[in-house]
C-alpha cells in the first residue's frame, strides 16, 4: 500500500485538475446494498479525473427473504446476515470520448482499490445481540466498472456505473470468503462551492 501511496502522490499534485465535485449515491449489488460518498478532481483536459470514495454495505444472507408471520401479524427476515463492510477507495475515471461527443453525457471507465472495514456481527434477533460485540478486521477490495455521467445545466452530474466489486476476505465469514459481485453504482455530483 505504501508503494502505490508513494506513487501517486507525485501524479496527483503535480496534475491541474480544473473542477472538483463532492457526490453521494446508492449502491445495489448481488450481495448487498449499500450508500456511498466520494470526491473526484478532473484534469484540465477532461481525459482523466483521480477519485476517492467511501462506502457503506449490508451484505445479504445467501437464504435471506421476507415471510409473514401470522401469529405476530408481520413481514419478518428469515436468514438474515449480520455483516457490513466499509471500503475506503482511491482510483480514477477515464473519459476515452472526451471533446468528441457535443452531448451531455460522456461514457467513462473506472478503477478503484483500497483497504476494506469488516463488521462480523452475531446472527441474533436483537440490535445488542447482533451488534453488541461484533467481530472486526480489515482486508482490501477492487472495483472495475464502466458507466455513463449525465451532465446537468446546473453543473451538477448523474453517474450510472455498472461494474464488478472483488472483495475477497481474507478469513472464513459465515461460510464465505468473498463478498464481491456485479454492482449498479448510481452518483449524484456536484461540483465543490
Amino acid at each position: 500500500m505504501k508503494k502505490w501511496i508513494i506513487f501517486l502522490l507525485p501524479v496527483i499534485t503535480c496534475a491541474q485538475f480544473s473542477t472538483v465535485q463532492n457526490a453521494f449515491g446508492i449502491d445495489i449489488g448481488t450481495k448487498g446494498s449499500g450508500l456511498f460518498f466520494n470526491r473526484s478532481w478532473l484534469h484540465e483536459n477532461e481525459k482523466i479525473a483521480f477519485m476517492t470514495e467511501w462506502r457503506f454495505y449490508d451484505i445479504k444472507g445467501n437464504n435471506e427473504t421476507y415471510v409473514y408471520n401470522y401469529y405476530s401479524n408481520q413481514y419478518e427476515t428469515v436468514g438474515k446476515r449480520s455483516l457490513l463492510l466499509s471500503p475506503i477507495y482511491i482510483g480514477g475515471k477515464w473519459f476515452p470520448f472526451a471533446g468528441k461527443i457535443d452531448n451531455n453525457f460522456s461514457p467513462f471507465a473506472t478503477m478503484l482499490g483500497g483497504p476494506v472495514f469488516v463488521m462480523d456481527g452475531d446472527e441474533g434477533n436483537s440490535f445488542n445481540d447482533r451488534w453488541g460485540n461484533p467481530e472486526t478486521f480489515w482486508t482490501y477490495g477492487i472495483f472495475v466498472g464502466l458507466g455513463i455521467d449525465f451532465k446537468m445545466m446546473t453543473q451538477s452530474t448523474i453517474s450510472v456505473n455498472l461494474g464488478f466489486d472483488y472483495l475477497p476476505m481474507n478469513r472464513d465469514v459465515n461460510g464465505d470468503s468473498q463478498f464481491g459481485g456485479f454492482l449498479i453504482h448510481i452518483a449524484f455530483n456536484r461540483p465543490k462551492k
